[in-house]
């Protein structure tokens, strides 16, 4: 996969791990993403780290799909589900 540079940027801020730790530990917490999750999971996540507006969204999203830009997350949280999204992450933490 490949990351736009704006994506990079995004995902190399101090907060990035942050968010990426927080977003993985309520993945793991739930069986599979449905719906439900996938539309709550940010907003449990800016209250748990306090990170909120684009230093929220812009980091997961370029972690998940390699773009700060694109389609609702919320659907791609649901398409993508839980292992993939973890691996992703856990790629993202490790490679930059």
């Amino acid at each position: 996969m490949k990351w736009t540079d704006e994506a990079v940027e995004a995902i190399k801020t101090d907060e990035a791990k942050t968010l990426f730790d927080a977003f993985i530990g309520k993945l793991e917490e739930v069986d599979e993403v449905d719906l439900d999750f996938a539309k709550t999971i940010m907003k449990a996540i800016q209250k748990e780290t306090g990170i909120k507006g684009k230093n929220l969204w812009f980091p997961v999203r370029a972690g998940l799909t390699g773009n700060v830009h694109g389609p609702e997350l919320v659907n791609a949280f649901v398409i993508m589900g839980k292992e993939k999204m973890i691996n992703r992450l856990n790629y993202v933490k490790e490679n930059f």
